[in-house]
Protein backbone atom coordinates (compact mmCIF):
# COMPACT_ATOMS: atom_id res chain seq x y z
CA UNK A 1 0.00 0.00 0.00
CA UNK A 2 1.42 3.35 -0.91
CA UNK A 3 1.00 6.48 -2.93
CA UNK A 4 1.33 6.29 -6.69
CA UNK A 5 1.48 9.59 -8.53
CA UNK A 6 -1.45 11.68 -7.35
CA UNK A 7 -3.56 8.68 -6.30
CA UNK A 8 -4.31 8.63 -2.59
CA UNK A 9 -5.04 5.52 -0.60
CA UNK A 10 -6.11 5.17 2.99
CA UNK A 11 -3.68 3.59 5.39
CA UNK A 12 -4.63 0.46 7.24
CA UNK A 13 -5.90 1.20 10.78
CA UNK A 14 -2.93 -0.83 12.06
CA UNK A 15 -0.44 1.61 10.48
CA UNK A 16 1.01 4.72 12.12
CA UNK A 17 2.05 8.23 11.18
CA UNK A 18 4.36 10.72 12.86
CA UNK A 19 4.39 14.50 12.63
CA UNK A 20 7.51 16.63 12.96
CA UNK A 21 6.97 18.97 15.90
CA UNK A 22 9.01 22.14 15.77
CA UNK A 23 11.05 22.84 18.92
CA UNK A 24 8.87 25.83 19.84
CA UNK A 25 5.83 23.52 20.02
CA UNK A 26 7.40 21.30 22.71
CA UNK A 27 6.28 22.04 26.26
CA UNK A 28 9.32 22.68 28.50
CA UNK A 29 7.46 21.29 31.51
CA UNK A 30 7.30 17.70 30.24
CA UNK A 31 8.95 17.58 26.79
CA UNK A 32 5.70 16.64 25.04
CA UNK A 33 4.22 18.45 22.04
CA UNK A 34 1.59 21.08 22.74
CA UNK A 35 -1.75 20.84 20.97
CA UNK A 36 -0.59 23.66 18.67
CA UNK A 37 1.86 21.21 17.08
CA UNK A 38 -1.11 19.51 15.43
CA UNK A 39 -2.72 22.61 13.92
CA UNK A 40 -2.30 23.29 10.22
CA UNK A 41 0.78 25.35 9.47
CA UNK A 42 0.67 28.37 7.15
CA UNK A 43 0.21 27.21 3.54
CA UNK A 44 -0.73 23.65 4.61
CA UNK A 45 -3.92 22.27 3.11
CA UNK A 46 -3.71 19.10 5.19
CA UNK A 47 -1.86 17.86 8.25
CA UNK A 48 1.64 16.91 7.14
CA UNK A 49 2.73 13.53 8.52
CA UNK A 50 5.12 10.68 7.72
CA UNK A 51 3.90 7.11 7.21
CA UNK A 52 6.10 5.02 9.50
CA UNK A 53 5.47 1.60 7.92
CA UNK A 54 6.77 2.99 4.61
CA UNK A 55 10.27 2.79 6.09
CA UNK A 56 10.09 -0.54 7.90
CA UNK A 57 7.34 -3.00 8.63
CA UNK A 58 7.52 -3.06 12.41
CA UNK A 59 10.68 -1.69 14.07
CA UNK A 60 9.68 1.71 15.50
CA UNK A 61 13.29 2.79 16.15
CA UNK A 62 14.19 2.15 12.50
CA UNK A 63 11.03 3.92 11.29
CA UNK A 64 11.61 7.05 13.36
CA UNK A 65 15.33 7.06 12.63
CA UNK A 66 14.64 7.05 8.89
CA UNK A 67 12.13 9.89 9.23
CA UNK A 68 14.64 11.93 11.28
CA UNK A 69 17.39 11.31 8.73
CA UNK A 70 15.16 12.34 5.82
CA UNK A 71 14.00 15.51 7.53
CA UNK A 72 17.56 16.46 8.47
CA UNK A 73 18.85 15.80 4.94
CA UNK A 74 21.15 12.95 6.03
CA UNK A 75 19.27 10.42 3.89
CA UNK A 76 17.68 10.51 0.44
CA UNK A 77 14.08 9.52 -0.24
CA UNK A 78 13.83 5.95 -1.56
CA UNK A 79 14.13 5.53 -5.34
CA UNK A 80 11.32 7.16 -7.28
CA UNK A 81 9.92 9.14 -4.38
CA UNK A 82 12.28 12.11 -4.70
CA UNK A 83 11.44 12.41 -8.41
CA UNK A 84 7.71 12.58 -7.64
CA UNK A 85 8.37 15.21 -4.97
CA UNK A 86 10.36 17.34 -7.45
CA UNK A 87 7.60 17.10 -10.06
CA UNK A 88 4.93 18.10 -7.53
CA UNK A 89 6.93 21.15 -6.50
CA UNK A 90 7.46 22.18 -10.13
CA UNK A 91 3.75 22.18 -10.94
CA UNK A 92 2.40 25.77 -10.69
Amino acid sequence: MGLTGNARQELSPSHNVARYCRPKSIRPSDGLPSRDAFLLRPREEYLSTNWLEYFHESERDIQLGNVRNLLSGKQQWPAGRSERRRRRRAVP
